[in-house]
């Protein structure tokens, strides 16, 4: 395996492809020679009418076999220095209290993570936090300051408190703060609060009404919470309609409901379709309660997003837009433009794209003021527990996290997908043990993903969109 062209190939119902993983680009090629590689790849068939092809390939430098053989990290031997001096944000869990009880959320009680309960941050541990956040980030021009829940505003005296304490003793730099809210205890005195220190506030809405408030409940009762989040947007929009403008709305999906309503309402509402959102689907790790799309869902959104990549192209109305399938579409830039490494082939000691450098991109810091690497991950677990607010983080174990493709190098160093892999720690944090078992279903999904891009790429340049006018951005179109 570690002696073959270390290349993917794929086809659209119009061409041919190779992406080749050291050179980091996607090649049109003839379907002989697809056909030829396809069966010497996999049943060692020679190639025969395709040699000379092949040969020019090579000429260029492509189809080489070189592979990551060992695991490291780029920043690992700069690791110590980075967490000491680089941190550039800290979410403080100021409570775990909600006034909500949304079907979904990670404090549900249906996640192995956490569950809800009355715990709050007490004022030793918040200024401690942010001492660590001060002394960690001297070589940043700015930091960022982030307050998470359950329902941060809950704990808005603290949020004060914080605030005053960072204005007092953080100079020469900028800080920022922000916060996601459910949205239904904003009043004006925090309002006016948010406003004055240019807080960055992402409100959580779901849909309409009537998809809203099935999933977002207030605890102990059947009332939905979308008309006192609507209000609170009011009360900005009436007082700060220039602040106001900012807002972003993070909606999470039920692939198991109904896709146009929600399409429709992010869309195409007069109040809130004039907003930016921040799309996801509910999220299945850590809990045992798996969904699937309904039929429906996926041939709505798939055909939406065919609509949007068409008008991109040139090939339908000017004025359709669908935000959804916007934020799909970046994908492609994202991915493929904007990722190439120029570093040349991949080298003999490296890791795979998907850990951020723990303690220093961010630090999430529970209410007892232990500190994990965002809050994405499991604060039950011994894995992922970097260290504390007295003590600091543990070197030793955030270089494993860092280094997490150890555990499945033989598998991830012939993946196609390497270069573009977005698994970290949360992919194999079985609570008490590393599980590489549940690995194989999210690599699975990886690799559709990132198999989905580059192919909606090739579509449209076959119908001559033209993604990014420098060279980085073209397929390569070689003569047999």
């Amino acid at each position: 395996m570690r002696d073959t062209p270390y290349i993917h190939l794929f086809r659209t119902s119009q061409s041919y492809y190779l992406y080749d993983v050291n050179m980091d680009q996607i090649l049109n090629i003839p379907e002989t020679f697809y056909s030829e590689m396809k069966g010497h790849i996999t049943s060692g068939l020679p190639i025969a009418e395709s040699k000379r092809y092949m040969e020019k390939l090579q000429s260029f430098g492509y189809l080489k076999p070189n592979r990551v053989r060992i695991v490291k990290h780029p920043a690992t031997d700069l690791l110590p220095y980075l967490v000491k001096r680089k941190l550039s944000q800290m979410v403080l869990q100021i409570t775990q209290r909600c006034n909500l009880r949304c079907e979904y959320c990670i404090y549900s009680g249906a996640y192995s993570t956490r569950t809800h309960s009355q715990k709050d941050m007490e004022w030793p541990v918040a200024k401690k936090a942010m001492e660590y956040l001060i002394t960690h980030s001297v070589d940043n021009e700015s930091i960022t300051l982030s307050f998470y829940g359950g329902e941060p505003l809950l704990r808005f005296d603290l949020i004060q408190k914080c605030v005053r304490y960072m204005s007092e003793n953080v100079k020469g730099k900028l800080v920022s703060y922000n916060f996601t809210t459910n949205g239904t205890i904003m009043t004006p005195e925090i309002a006016d609060f948010c406003v004055k220190h240019n807080f960055g506030i992402m409100f959580s809405l779901d849909g309409p009404k009537e998809l809203h408030d099935q999933h977002r409940k207030f605890a102990h009762s059947p009332n939905g919470s979308f008309d006192l989040l609507r209000r609170t947007v009011k009360l900005f929009e009436d007082k700060y309609p220039e602040y106001a403008k900012s807002f972003q709305f993070n909606t999470v999906i039920d692939v198991e409901r109904p896709y146009k309503p929600v399409s429709d309402f992010i869309n195409h509402d007069p109040e809130f379709g004039k907003y930016s959102f921040l799309i996801n689907t509910i999220d299945d790790v850590y809990t045992s309660r798996k969904r699937s799309s309904a039929e429906s869902f996926s041939q709505l959104s798939e055909y939406e997003y065919f609509e949007y990549l068409l008008t991109r192209a040139g090939r339908h109305q000017p004025n359709f837009g669908s935000k959804l399938a916007a934020q799909r579409y970046r994908d492609i830039p994202e991915k493929i433009l904007r990722h190439r490494d120029k570093s040349g082939f991949v080298p003999e000691r490296y890791h795979h794209g998907g850990p951020c450098v723990p303690g220093v991109r961010k630090a999430f810091v529970t209410v007892q003021g232990e500190i994990y690497p965002c809050e994405r991950v499991s604060e039950t677990s011994s894995l992922t527990k970097l260290g504390d607010v007295y003590s600091g983080i543990d070197i030793d174990k955030a270089e494993r996290v860092l280094n997490i493709e150890r555990l499945t190098h033989e598998t991830c160093s012939n993946c196609w997908a390497y270069r573009y892999c977005n698994l970290c720690i949360k992919a194999v944090d079985g609570i008490s043990c590393f599980d590489t078992e549940s690995l194989k279903a999210r690599c699975k999904n990886v690799l559709n993903n990132i198999e989905s891009v580059f192919k909606d790429y090739c579509v449209l340049k076959e119908l001559g969109f033209d993604f990014y006018k420098d060279k980085c951005g073209e397929i390569e179109w070689l003569e047999g």
